[in-house]
Parts: structure tokens; sequence; C-alpha cells
């Protein structure tokens, strides 16, 4: 039962001294016509610190005197705890900020036409067997079998599931465009889990996946939903980066990271200043700054090898004298440790390469497919992208084994039955240039081969030895190397307007980030194999045929931004939540006073001391009054984002305590109402990013005070 606070008032009035100003100011502070409260007794309705469990620790600096992590500052905010390695468990603060993350991710998953639904996080390996990614998944995904021995998987992802489900219900191209989302629990077996949240085993994904008639379509829908990201990040409060990335495993032709930067990051961004260029490294493309000092020519030196002492530089030199090609890439074997022979000119891979077995049974398959030596040159100051050589056209979706001369490889080594004979000769795009910024701009302009480098005569040199000479973009972009982006713009005002050579293209950055969200477009690459097909007539001929959906795949990872958010948004004191997903938006402190001593020297006859006790009691009775009548004044006037998302902190601990400790949690607004209260019927705002502000304690100026603050 409610009752208005001037009745409280009115009650408590009677105890006290009739000169008190205390009390005048609680009758001032009551005077809003719709406050109501309940007396000092707050009762469950209202959220409040004493029944809540949040079981923060003490945040301590790491040993160089840096602030703690984010997921240790998680663990103290009382966020999450860990059950085992990579496996958590979300306490009822950090999943409230998960909750809010997902409900601004519905908004705009259904703003844009996607349905939600549930798919189930145990499946049958047959469609994943069906489209090839059973084998590839290998040791990430976590296997078992029931009791009938038959085997399930708990799933990574769901393309397989979704479309095995959409199938048989494309009965006419009237049922496309289809948008099906959902918000669930994920498993993957992650070899080394790290940094809490953001490389975990169990985690929670939001998943779209798209299906529509043509790939005009498809890619229409890939905007919007791009789109919709942008939106979802503004919301959230955090900036994003958008960068070109690799398909992976998923598959695809196209697909966008969304990166938040930050220096404990595990992926790395290339991006450049000025026209925004942004790709993680494994898909960067960029021009080197400079050229060995002995570019790739016919006049290197081209002598055998010489040292071979090792068994590892033994297997390397068998495997490039075939048929002479060492003499042709004329290199000398160094160190045993490494499959890298590196020179002057250039460093030399070895893979080999080969089409992916079916997966049928051995007995089932005609005979094994044979591989192909690959030797690829890249500039010997230069790192090897192994995602760039896979993801090459004569390579993607084929076994590629880079080989170390260890003896785990000998079943693939090249001095095996298996080679199919000529190699594959790849020289990277580093080695392509001389040591001239503007030339290479130029001739990257252009988009053409020509053999301004002195290069046309390498097809010759391999001749009779090798299945193909092909240029390559396989090498590590890094911090310093001129966008390529830019570059072809500056080639092309200066072929238009015939002016005088371009100075160099901007320099590329390198950032590390977390990886929050990516964006697939998937093509045909599950509706083929999985059957999602639908009649067309053929404008040509006028026949019906099916015709597989065209797809897209768009996830985020939930439960990662909500520790990317922490790590971006924290401080040496604790969290800085952005209002949007913040436990709480608004935290009531009344700094009630502890009477526990004075009530012991009560016991013992001191009169004075009683007094006082007696006065702390009426002050701490009149505190939390007030403070339910704050709650209550902002919950019905609905300026908050939702209705519960303000909380008294009524704890008997310090004050000093209940501040450390809202720092700590991050709450964006605290509402302190102690001493200046009781004197002046005033409170003091506090905003985490350091605003301080003194308002009326009366409901109207505290409203509007919030709805003129809080976005």
């Amino acid at each position: 039962m409610h009752r208005p606070l001037s009745r409280v008032a009115s009650s408590l009035r009677v105890t006290c001294q009739p000169e008190s100003i205390t009390w005048a100011h609680l009758l001032r502070f009551s005077s809003s016509r719709s406050t109501k409260v309940q007396s000092t007794c707050l009762t469950r309705s209202r959220h409040s610190l004493t029944h809540a469990f949040l079981p923060t620790q003490k945040l301590a600096p790491d040993q160089d005197g840096a602030s703690q992590n984010s997921f240790a500052l998680m663990v103290s905010a009382g966020l999450v705890r860990q059950s085992s390695s990579g496996i958590f468990s979300l306490l009822p603060f950090g999943l409230r900020t998960l909750t809010k993350i997902e409900a601004i991710i519905d908004d705009e998953m259904q703003a844009i036409g996607a349905q939600k639904l549930r798919l189930p996080l145990l499946l049958s390996p047959e469609n994943w067997q069906i489209t090839g990614r059973y084998e590839a998944y290998g040791q990430d995904l976590f296997l078992l079998n029931d009791r009938k021995r038959s085997p399930f998987l708990l799933s990574p992802t769901h393309e397989e599931e979704i479309t095995a489900l959409v199938a048989p219900y494309l009965t006419s191209s009237r049922h496309l465009p289809l948008r099906l989302y959902q918000v669930g629990t994920k498993f993957r077996d992650e070899p080394r889990p790290r940094a809490g949240l953001l490389r975990a085993r169990e985690f929670v994904m939001k998943d779209l996946y798209t299906f529509d008639a043509d790939e005009t379509a498809a890619i229409e829908t890939y905007e919007h939903v791009r789109a919709a990201y942008r939106r979802m990040f503004a919301r959230i409060g955090v900036q994003v980066v958008q960068a070109e990335a690799d398909s992976g495993t998923i598959g695809g032709t196209r697909s966008h990271e969304y990166h938040m930067i930050t220096p404990v990051g595990e992926d790395t961004l290339l991006h450049c200043p000025k026209c925004n260029y942004a790709a993680n490294v494994e898909r960067a493309v960029g021009l080197p700054v400079a050229a060995p000092s002995n570019t790739l020519t016919p006049t290197s030196t081209l002598t055998a090898a010489s040292r071979v002492s090792t068994d590892a530089e033994r297997r390397i030199a068998n495997a490039l004298s075939r048929g002479g090609l060492a003499t042709v890439l004329g290199y000398e074997l160094g160190l045993a440790s490494s499959a890298d022979v590196v020179s002057s000119t250039a460093s030399v891979r070895l893979a080999t390469v080969r089409d992916r077995s079916s997966g049928a049974p051995a007995q089932q398959q005609a005979e094994t497919p044979k591989s192909d030596l690959v030797v690829v040159l890249v500039r010997p100051d230069r790192h090897l992208n192994e995602v760039k050589l896979r993801g090459l056209p004569g390579f993607k979706g084929k076994d590629v084994v880079m080989l170390d001369g260890s003896p785990a490889q000998s079943d693939v080594w090249p001095d095996g039955q298996e080679m199919s004979g000529k190699a594959i000769v790849l020289v990277d795009q580093s080695l392509r240039y001389p040591n001239n910024t503007a030339a290479a701009t130029t001739e990257a302009g252009e988009g053409e081969e020509g053999d301004g480098d002195g290069s046309a005569w390498l097809g010759d040199a391999f001749s009779g030895m090798t299945k193909r000479v092909e240029w390559a973009d396989v090498h590590n972009v890094e911090q310093g190397d001129h966008c390529s982006t830019c570059a072809q713009a500056y080639a092309h005002i200066h072929q238009t307007d015939h002016s005088p050579s371009p100075s160099p293209p901007p320099s590329l950055l390198s950032h590390r980030a977390v990886e929050v969200a990516h964006a697939f477009y998937l093509g045909t690459r599950y509706s083929e194999p999985l059957r999602a097909t639908f009649p067309q007539v053929d404008a040509a001929s006028g026949k019906t045929a099916r015709v597989p959906a065209q797809m897209g795949c768009y996830g985020v990872g939930v439960s990662r931004v909500l520790a990317a958010v922490v790590e971006a948004c924290r401080d040496d004191k604790g969290i800085v939540w952005p209002a949007a997903v913040a436990p709480y938006t608004v935290c009531i402190v009344p700094l009630i006073g502890t009477a526990g001593g004075a009530e012991g020297a009560q016991g013992q006859g001191q009169a004075p001391v009683s007094e006082k006790a007696k006065a702390m009691q009426r002050d701490n009775a009149l505190l939390l009054d007030a403070s339910a009548a704050l709650y209550d004044a902002l919950a019905e006037s609905r300026v908050l984002p939702r209705y519960f998302d303000c909380v008294i902190d009524d704890r008997r601990v310090s004050a000093g305590y209940k501040l450390t400790d809202a720092e700590l949690v991050g709450y964006p607004y605290v509402v302190i109402l102690g001493k200046r209260f009781l004197k002046e019927g005033k409170v003091e705002v506090v905003a985490r990013t350091g605003r301080r502000d003194v308002v009326g304690a009366e409901a109207e100026v505290i409203v509007k005070y919030f709805k003129d603050v809080v976005v």
C-alpha cells in the first residue's frame, strides 16, 4: 500500500525538533502531486541492491600498474564468472546488458523485415557432410553420439540447418525474399580460449539468413543489412570500422567485417585515412613501399642449391631439383628450421594443392587425387599470406598444405608417387615493381600486366618445367604500404589531365581490432547442394526450371559485443557504459548512516549517543523514502529507456563503498541523496563521464533534468 510522502513526513515530524530545517525540505520535496511511495520498507517491485546478486570485487591494477583487462574488469564488476575454460556464467547485471543489446538487434532486424525464429543447437552432421563443411571445420566442432550411437554436433552456425528448413517451402518465387534470424547459443571448440567472452567456446550469436530470387536482389539485401548494422552499432553507442574480409569456412563471394579498434584485438586492420578503405590483413591489398635492392630479373644469380645437410633441406632441394627447377630459381638453401629459402632476391615457400576428396569411404573412391607442387616466390622482407593463397581462383575449395620439411608431412611431400608432375609457380606482386613508387602507382592504376618491370621473361624461363607461372597477390600488406585504391584514383587523374607523375598515394595505417559482426553474400554456396530451389521460367526458351535461391548470412557476436563494449568503454575506476546498454541507467544512492556503533553505546547507558542514533534512524528513513519517491517519479514518467531502468543502492554500507562500487559497475548516472538533501532539499547528479550537477529534489525537476540529458 502506497502513501503520499507528505503523510510519511507528517508522521515523522512529531518526533523531531520544531525548529529543524530538515523536515521542511522534506515537505517541499513531497509537494510533487504525482509522487507516491511506500514508507521506509522498499518493496521488491523496486529494484534495489539489497536484493541484487552483484558480487563485485576490488578493482586491482596489473603488475605493471595498468588497469585490468576487460574480462578481469567484468569479473570485478560482478557481470560474469568463469565456469571452465572458455565457458562462462552471465550474472544478472551482465545479462541485463546482453538483453538490452539483443533488444536493439531485434529492433533493427525487424525494421528490415526479418522474422525471428529459433533453430536447434543439436544437429545431425548429414547436411554438413553434403556441403563439405563437416570436414572443413575439423576439430572446431563439438561432436557427440546419442545412446543409439548416432552422431551429432553442437552447432557453431546454422547455414545448413536454415537452408534445409526453407528448401521445401520454396515452391514459388512469390515466397521470396525471405529474411529469418535468431539469437542463440553457439559452440566452437577453440584450441586456446582467451580474453574471456572475446574468444569463448560457448557464446551468443545473432545470425540472419536471407533468401532472394536473383543476385541483384541479394546484393540489395546485403546493403540493407549493412545499413541496419550501422544503425545498430550507433544505437549501442560504440564506433565500429567496416572492413573487407575473407569469407573463411562460411564461403561466399562478398564479405565485410565490423571491428572495434582496441589494443587487445586479435585481428589486424589496414586503413587508409584519406579514402577510408579498410580491410582485414587477410584480405588487404596495397603497394609495397619499396622493392628489394635486387629485383627479380633475368640477371639474377642462377646457381643450384649447394648446402644440403638436414632432412628438411634435402626434401626442399629434391622438390626444387625436379626438372631443373632449382637451377632456374637459383636459391641457396639456408635454415634447416624453416621451409623459407631466403636470398637477397626472394623467399621461396612450398606447398601442395589437390582436389578435395569427396568424403566417401576410401574403397568407394576411384583413386586418391594427385597433388601439384606449388612454388611461391615472395620478397624476403614480406610474409606469405596463406589465406590469400588458398583464395586464389585455382586453389579455392582445394586442399592446400604448406610444407615445412617435418617428418610428419612425409605423406604430402612432393617426392612421393602422388605428385602429378610439373610445378605451379606463383610470383608475388611484391617482386613485380622496381624501386619506383610512381611507376608502380601508374601501372596499378592502369590495371595492365605490361612488361615495364622487366618481368615478361619469367614465362620463358620456366618453360617446360612448370604447369603455369602466374603473378599473384599473396603477401601480407603492412603499415606504411601505399593505398592501392588511392593509387588507382591518382593514376586516373594523371591520365585524364596529363598532369605530371602523381605523388605517392597515402600510406595505410595498421590497427588491432576485435571483430563483432560479419556479413557474407553466399550466392548459391548452400542453396545449390541442399536444393533450396524454386521454379523459374527461362526468358529465352520459355521452359520452367528450378534455380537455387541467392543467399546471405549476417552474424553479430552478441556476447562478444558485450565484452568489446567493456574493453572500449572503461577507465581506471571501472566501466563507462553507453547509456543504451548499461545494466541500469540511473543508480539512486541514499547515503544512509550505519548506526551499529551508536546503538552499541546506547546499550551501555550513554544517553547523548542514543539520541544521535535516533536522529540517524530518522535521517535514514527520510533518505530511503525520498529515494523511493524519486524512483517512482522516474519510472512513471517513462523518461528512462525502460520502466525498471533505475536501481536504489539501499545497502547498509559506507558512502565511500557505494560510490566506488557505482563507478566500478559504471552506471551512466548516479543520484546522491545525502547531507545536502537533508539541509537544502537538493540532490547531486554525477554522470559517469565526469559531469556533476546539483538540482532540486522535486520530482518535476528531476524528471525534467533526465529528459534533457538522457539520450
